[in-house]
């Protein structure tokens, strides 16, 4: 039998056990995308850019929820200032310039 275009693969809706999945994580650790490094032409952005022009948004019409506003706020209160980033990078050691999370 040959697969044709559009016709569902044969291992649709199978479940994969965790000793596979882990054997998969192994195996594919370390690969490099083939993509990886390659930016698009000029041309190409333009196409992208004219085919989603009037599109609308997949977040249009929807809020975020008070939880959501508080993880996405979160990281504003361990941000740098001005004056402490310049004092950071005028030094040799650059580590009081890195975010410790909780």
């Amino acid at each position: 039998m040959v697969f044709k275009k559009g016709d569902k693969s044969w291992n649709i809706g199978r479940k994969l056990s965790e000793e596979h999945k882990r054997n998969l994580s192994i195996s594919l650790q370390g690969v490099i995308p083939w993509n990886k490094g390659i930016s698009h032409t000029k041309e190409t952005k333009i196409k992208i850019s004219k085919a989603l022009k009037g599109k609308i948004g997949n977040f249009k019409g929807k809020h975020h929820t008070e939880e959501s506003k508080k993880k996405i706020g979160w990281p504003k209160g361990k941000r740098h200032t001005k004056e402490h980033i310049k004092k950071a990078l005028r030094r040799k050691d650059k580590s009081s310039l890195e975010i410790k999370y909780n």
